[in-house]
């Protein structure tokens, strides 16, 4: 008879005290791209059907876009349980070494030396990224990549909590 493991704590469980909570924005220049082409659009629009027909389509188009933009903004998230980035979780008991990447590091990264099976969740725009390597040996994921803004807090907060987490 084989023994089971059970794990600390329920899979699928969050914690409740976060002490790290990031929300990815896109950059600035996203934002100010995505205005002028549904400014053009409205334009567009305007030139056959009218002046309110493209203050419509542009307005709806704009509203709709930002919606996109904040809906899709992952949320990075450290509790005393796991870490999160957008949808995903990784308990902090399979928190392994924690690499903080620089702008080329990061390009390097993305470009040049990812694992397949790596999870990433990267963003234009933002230039640091974090390397998080996963302990799990039934995780088909040898490692996570992922984009933060503020990565030596991040850095901080997973060190310290995987320590109380262990």
């Amino acid at each position: 008879m084989t023994e089971q493991v059970v794990p600390s704590f329920p899979e699928g469980i969050d914690g409740t005290t976060p002490v790290y909570l990031e929300r990815v924005w896109p950059a600035l220049g996203m934002w100010a791209f995505l205005l002028l082409m549904t400014a053009s659009l409205g334009i567009a629009y305007a030139q056959p059907f009218g002046a309110l027909a493209g203050w419509i389509t542009f307005l709806t188009t704009s509203a709709g876009i930002v919606i996109g933009l904040i809906v899709n903004a992952p949320i990075i998230r450290v509790d005393e349980k796991v870490l999160r980035v957008g949808r995903a979780r990784l308990p902090l008991q399979f928190v392994g070494q924690v690499r903080i990447l620089g702008e080329s590091d990061s390009k390097n990264a993305k470009a040049n030396t990812a694992h397949v099976q790596a999870h990433l969740n990267l963003r234009s725009g933002v230039k640091t990224s974090v390397m998080v390597e996963v302990t799990d040996t039934t995780d088909p994921h040898p490692y996570w990549h992922f984009s933060t803004r503020r990565p030596n807090e991040l850095l901080l907060a997973l060190t310290s909590e995987s320590k109380v987490g262990n």
